[in-house]
């Protein structure tokens, strides 16, 4: 896909190095609001802010990425403005082989895997929405149980099932 596809999409040479890279960076922030350039530094430096975007633009037409698009409470709120969309792959599995990593990393880094899980949470979500022309937003909810208070995201594991699950890996 880097070496080719994303070249025939827009007719745009692109090195398949930096894009590759913007990958891994746009895999490592999966399901978050991450800038797109936020840590793709390689032996030419991070990569421009516009050649993310064109990055972006076109793995977005190759049906790759799909970013969630910021939840706003009321038609006059200014959050739109504010935040960021959230970043996915149309598949989960598609960051994990960005990043190379098998089940004995994801074992070792329970954030990523539940960011990860997140993602594939949205996508199935996705699935039924579109099929009722609806649309999915990310929202952030106060879960005050065991009095942590925390701000939370509805998909992430409730506090209880992370320490089994930690308990148990």
């Amino acid at each position: 896909m880097r070496r080719v596809d994303i070249s025939l999409v827009d007719g745009t040479s692109r090195d398949p190095d930096r894009v590759g890279r913007f990958l891994r960076s746009y895999a490592r922030n999966v399901a978050t609001h991450a800038t797109m350039a936020t840590d793709t530094a390689g032996g030419e430096g991070p990569l421009k802010h516009h050649t993310a975007l064109e990055h972006a633009s076109s793995l977005t037409r190759l049906m790759v990425i799909e970013d969630q698009p910021a939840w706003a409470p009321h038609l006059r709120s200014k959050s739109i403005l504010r935040n960021a969309p959230k970043r996915h792959f149309v598949d989960p599995s598609l960051a994990v082989a960005a990043l190379r990593a098998g089940p004995d990393q994801l074992r070792r880094d329970l954030e990523l895997f539940g960011l990860l899980f997140e993602s594939l949470v949205v996508r199935g979500l996705r699935v039924y929405a579109q099929a009722a022309d609806a649309d999915v937003s990310p929202i952030a909810t106060e879960c005050h149980c065991g009095g942590s208070g925390r701000p939370r995201d509805p998909a992430r594991l409730p506090d209880r099932l992370e320490a089994r699950v930690r308990q148990e890996g």
